[in-house]
């Protein structure tokens, strides 16, 4: 293998800012793009000889973007000059290139499994590694939770997750909470082969499209869709259900066999999900339906970070069967982060738009209000900008939100102006600025936006702009109230319930299934004191209260859907309280003091971001990660927020950063094999630490899929086992084993040679085999190796070595063919 040498970052960045300038006519685009070239050539860009034309207008236009021309003999050339000192601190320093890579994690070595079914020759992170061995052998029914840093490659799971199997027809759905992620993913899907098929449904499609898609999911031919969570628990719900059936109960036609059911962004069901977007705390209803229909169907969780209140929910709402949580634990380090206190919103605005003539490209604009974003994208296009868009939950038209996703991606367009409908896990990994021009009303929406930048592990700017007032404008005021949100009395709650109730009996649909009372509810059920003319108000407090007795297991919201504009919910009752008729006021106590228990848990999670950011007493990074994803080690300071650079700390090293979910591997044994239970030795027909054909499809044919090999043979040890009859094929080196790792329950063979670290391999081989006494673990070591004084046959092993020639008639002669 030829190493492949890649050009510096900002390279590429370069090219990308001369195609925007050449493409760009109005004078805020051109300016910008002339900034941020020169910003890119290290605050000196030379004009003779250049790639684009620089107008007189441009040039007269040059003290507003920071901009200066030094024309001397022979040279004619830009610099910047921020005369105008910018008046938020820190941010002239950080605004500087720095072309070092500021990732910080490695990549591990491929398994056959990657390199078989994906382009891709590396895991981009240890914990990736972990979290596609989790998927591969994972057990029927169980629940996989999957945490990595944005970029570190979760989408890898639901692209592998067909592949790897071999029956025709086999598919999995992914539910995401935006249409930008969804058309994104497709993107991606639709280039690798064997998915090009796959799908998503959304709102503007029409009804002849989206019959199409269904039915050539029904049919098998979509190894991917992409839903949204109310389209899963809508129109798209029964015919989930009936791909999920067992193929054989199913017509010759219905060739769908959906095994694994994923849930992109989880961290939602706990946060967004109270309010925002709460069809994603319906979805472990719809997930019950689907085990009921196909008991082995997995689900997996896709989260950036998830704290300890939504790891708590998610394993409460999916953990029907077991489950298992790989969690990388990592910060990101990429961001330079900047947060000012400015005193009104109207000055926080106006700072805006002047900041845009000198922020990095491509950049996103983010706030919380749909009427502030039109506000700050109308003002920041009146200042000569046309290469930008504005993307909220108010473009519902599909047509326009696929232009915009198509042309971020594609570069066409250099700024968005967002609120959180955008951004969401979309595969762009040059994005340079994150502004936020608000508080973003958790520290996880903070720390998930921001993440939209520098996927590809380089300098990235992170800007917070809030005010503090004392009036209703006060950023830090109105991310209470979105967070906290409203709640219901306990005697609002009882009298909201038996309206519910009262609806579902008048309109008789309510039947017994499972044993369970499934009431068939239209949302508009209204109480008696409520006023006329209050239908979206009354849906919201209905939709909250059935969100919150779900949170409590008392009951389960199997499906949704529309009547007209009527919509109907599918309601399991679990607590048999709910329909008594008593006045059972300490249940409904015990039920309200669920909501004021999540609600002081937020706004603690929301003082104590304000805290991070306003007072900070550690690295601001470093506490905003310990709110997001509560549980981890102390992650080291970033060397790159304000707290960092006023105290000349540096920013972390490679050797710094520890991945963890590197031990986390499911509890039962796997695979079939005729070696018996424990360590077995073998000595190696060669001695030179090589290791032949013949060896490993000795060891492949009795059963072993788990290979750990000397560190300089790993990367090349998994692309010979491409070519061999494994399923698995999983690859580790000597390094990989020596910290937390721990082999998947597979039969394993361990490499050992003249230059291993013996001792230490011995001592994990030990631990391996006396926490699995079942494991088949067989050490190909040379007769000499020894440790302790003794040789290792005598430490490890029970029984006389085996060799190369004994395990071949081993398996040509006892093992079935």
């Amino acid at each position: 293998m030829t190493a492949t040498i890649r050009k510096p970052w900002y390279i590429a960045a370069q090219q990308r800012a001369v195609r925007a300038f050449n493409a760009s006519s109005e004078p805020g685009d051109r300016g910008a793009m002339l900034r941020e070239l020169c910003r890119l050539h290290g605050g000196y860009l030379d004009l003779s000889g250049s790639e684009f034309a620089v107008t007189d207008n441009d040039l007269v236009n040059l003290p507003r973007f920071g901009l200066k021309r030094v024309t001397v003999p022979g040279s004619d050339a830009l610099i910047i000059d921020d005369a105008e000192v910018l008046p938020i601190a820190g941010l002239s320093d950080v605004l500087r290139l720095d072309p070092t890579p500021r990732q910080t994690y490695s990549s591990a070595c491929a398994d056959a499994l990657l390199l078989r079914h994906s382009p891709f020759d590396r895991y981009r992170a240890p914990t990736q590694k972990a979290a596609i061995r989790a998927l591969a052998t994972m057990p029927d029914g169980a629940t996989l939770l999957a945490t990595l840093p944005t970029g570190a490659g979760k989408s890898l799971l639901f692209q592998l997750a067909p592949l790897l199997a071999s029956a025709p027809g086999t598919c999995c759905v992914v539910i995401v909470p935006t249409v930008a992620l969804a058309l994104a993913h497709v993107d991606s899907l639709r280039t690798i082969p064997g998915l090009e098929a796959s799908e998503c449904i959304y709102g503007d499609q029409d009804q002849a499209t989206r019959s199409g898609i269904y039915n050539a999911f029904g049919r098998g031919e979509v190894p991917v869709l992409v839903l949204s969570p109310e389209v899963a628990l809508g129109a798209a719900r029964e015919l989930l259900i009936e791909a999920a059936q067992d193929p054989s109960q199913k017509l010759p036609s219905l060739d769908a066999h959906l095994t694994t059911f994923f849930v992109d962004e989880a961290h939602i069901i706990e946060s967004w999900g109270r309010s925002f977007r709460p069809d994603f705390q319906r979805l472990p209803g719809l997930v019950d339906a689907l085990r009921d229909s196909n008991p082995a169907l997995r689900t997996v969780l896709l989260s950036a970070t998830v704290n300890e209140a939504a790891r708590v929910e998610l394993k409460r709402a999916y953990g029907a069967a077991e489950f298992l949580a790989v969690e990388a634990k990592v910060a990101r380090y990429e961001f330079d982060l900047v947060h000012a206190r400015i005193e009104t919103a109207a000055e926080r605005d106006a700072l805006l738009v002047r900041l845009i003539d000198r922020l990095p490209r491509p950049a996103i604009i983010y706030t919380t209000l749909v009427n502030h974003a039109e506000r700050l994208h109308d003002a920041i296009k009146a200042n000569g900008y046309k290469r930008l868009a504005l993307f909220t939950g108010q473009v519902d038209d599909g047509t326009s939100r696929l232009r915009i996703v198509s042309d971020w991606r594609a570069g066409n367009i250099d700024l968005v102006v967002a609120t959180s409908a955008f951004g969401m896990g979309i595969d762009k990994d040059d994005v340079r600025a994150v502004v936020h021009a608000c508080v973003p009303e958790s520290p996880s929406r903070y720390y998930q936006e921001i993440g939209r930048a520098a996927r590809d592990g380089n300098q990235a700017l992170a800007l917070m702009l809030w005010t503090d007032d004392r009036g209703v404008a006060g950023d830090w005021r109105q991310a209470r109230r979105l967070w906290s949100g409203g709640w219901l009395r306990p005697a609002m709650m009882l009298k909201r319930w038996r309206a519910i109730v009262s609806a579902a009996d008048a309109l008789g649909e309510s039947t017994i299934v499972a044993g369970m009372r499934r009431l068939v509810v239209p949302l508009d059920a209204a109480h008696e004191d409520l006023a006329a003319g209050d239908t979206d108000y009354n849906r919201d407090w209905n939709r909250s209260l059935l969100n919150m007795l779900q949170r409590a297991d008392a009951i389960t919201i199997q499906a949704t859907e529309s009547r007209g504009d009527v919509p109907v919910w599918h309601v399991d009752i679990r607590e048999p309280l709910l329909l008594d008729a008593g006045e059972n006021d300490a249940y409904w106590a015990g039920i309200a003091d669920l909501r004021m228990k999540e609600r002081s848990a937020a706004l603690s999670d929301l003082n104590n971001f304000k805290a991070a950011i306003f007072k900070p007493q550690i690295c601001v990074s470093a506490a905003i990660f310990e709110l997001v994803e509560a549980g981890s080690p102390l992650v080291p300071p970033c060397g790159r927020c304000a707290y960092c650079r006023g105290r000349g700390i540096a920013s972390p090293k490679l050797d710094d950063i520890h991945f963890e979910g590197l031990d986390r591997r499911w509890p039962h044994s796997l695979g079939e094999s005729g070696l018996r239970p424990g360590v077995s030795i073998l000595h190696p027909s060669r001695d030179d630490g090589t290791i032949s054909d013949d060896l490993i499809e000795g060891l492949i044919g009795a059963g072993v899929e788990q290979f750990i090999v000397q560190d300089h043979l790993a990367g090349d040890f998994a692309h010979r086992l491409v070519a061999f009859a494994c399923r698995y094929g999983l690859v580790s080196s000597h390094a990989d084993v020596q910290g937390d790792w721990r082999p998947a329950l597979l039969p394993t063979a361990v490499f050992i040679d003249g230059q291993s670290r013996v001792e230490r391999l011995i001592e994990r081989i030990e631990g391996w085999a006396a926490a699995n006494p079942a494991q088949r673990l067989i050490v190909i070591a040379p007769p000499e190796t020894a440790v302790r004084g003794k040789p290792i046959v005598n430490i490890l092993s029970s029984s006389a070595p085996t060799s190369e020639a004994a395990l071949r008639a081993f398996v040509k002669e006892v093992l079935p063919q």
